[in-house]
C-alpha cells in the first residue's frame, strides 16, 4: 500500500476512534443526567409530600382551634343569655371538634406533635362533662360556679391551654414548612443546574463530534482534490509523452525508408 494511502487509513482510524470516544462520553453524560434526574425527582416528590402533609396538619390545627373557640363562645353565650340555641351550637361544635381531633391525631402519629395532640384530646374530654352539666341545668351550674366561672373556671383554663398547645403546634409546623419548602427549592435548583450542565455538556460533545467529522470531510475533500489534480497532471504528462513517442517513431520510420 502506498505511503499516502497508509497515512489516510491511519487518519481515518484515528478520526473514527475519536468520534466513538465522543459518542461514548455523550452517552455516559446522558445516563448520568438521567440518573441524577431520577434521584432529584424522587427527592422532590418526598419534599412535596412532606410539604403537603404539613399543610394538611396546619389545616387540622386550624380546624381544632376554630371549633375550640366556637365551643367556648357558645358556652359563654348560653351562660350569659340562657338562649337554648347556644346549646345546639355548643354540641355541634364539640362534635366537629372531635372529628377534627381525630384527623389531628392521625396526622401527628409517630411525630413530635403527637404528645400535644393527645393532650388536647385529654383537655377536651376533661371539660366535656362540665359543659354538659351547664347545658342540662344552667341554674344549678351558676349556683355551683358563681360569676367567676365565666372567665376563670376549669373550662376556660382548658380552652386556654388548648389554644396555647395549638399555637405551639402551628409554630412548629410553620418552621417545618419553611425547612421543607427550602429543601424542595434546593432540590429543584440542583435539578435545574445539573440538567443545564448535562445539556451544555451534550451540546459541547455533539458539537465536537460534528466539528471533527466536518474537519475530516474537509481534509478528505482536499485530499481528493489533490489526487484529481495529480491524476490530471499525470494524464497530461502521459499524453504529452505519447505524442513525443509517436513523433519520434514517425521520424525513425522516415529515416529508415
Amino acid at each position: 500500500m502506498p505511503e499516502g494511502a497508509r497515512s489516510a487509513e491511519r487518519r481515518r482510524r484515528s478520526v473514527n476512534r475519536l468520534a466513538i470516544a465522543l459518542l461514548a462520553a455523550a452517552a455516559l453524560l446522558l445516563l448520568s443526567g438521567l440518573a441524577a434526574a431520577a434521584i432529584s425527582a424522587a427527592r422532590i416528590d418526598r419534599d412535596t409530600e412532606a410539604v403537603t402533609q404539613t399543610l394538611q396538619l396546619r389545616a387540622a390545627i386550624y380546624a381544632v382551634g376554630s371549633y375550640n373557640e366556637r365551643v367556648e363562645t357558645a358556652r359563654r353565650g348560653y351562660l350569659i343569655a340562657g338562649d337554648p340555641r347556644f346549646i345546639a351550637a355548643v354540641r355541634r361544635s364539640n362534635a366537629l371538634m372531635a372529628g377534627a381531633l381525630r384527623d389531628l391525631t392521625r396526622l401527628t402519629a409517630g411525630t413530635e406533635q403527637a404528645a400535644r395532640a393527645t393532650e388536647i384530646a385529654r383537655l377536651r374530654d376533661a371539660r366535656l362533662p362540665r359543659i354538659e352539666r351547664l347545658l342540662r341545668d344552667r341554674t344549678s351550674y351558676l349556683v355551683s360556679f358563681p360569676a367567676a366561672s365565666l372567665y376563670d373556671d376549669e373550662i376556660v383554663n382548658s380552652t386556654r391551654q388548648t389554644r396555647r398547645l395549638l399555637e405551639a403546634m402551628d409554630a412548629a409546623e410553620m418552621r417545618e414548612l419553611a425547612t421543607r419548602s427550602a429543601a424542595r427549592r434546593d432540590a429543584l435548583r440542583q435539578f435545574s443546574l445539573f440538567g443545564l450542565a448535562c445539556a451544555l455538556g451534550l451540546i459541547g460533545l455533539v458539537a465536537a463530534a460534528v466539528q471533527l467529522v466536518h474537519r475530516y470531510n474537509r481534509e478528505l475533500d482536499a485530499a481528493q482534490a489533490r489526487l484529481r489534480r495529480a491524476n490530471e497532471g499525470l494524464e497530461e504528462a502521459v499524453s504529452t509523452r505519447t505524442r513525443e513517442l509517436k513523433r519520434a517513431n514517425a521520424e525513425i520510420q522516415r529515416f529508415a525508408y
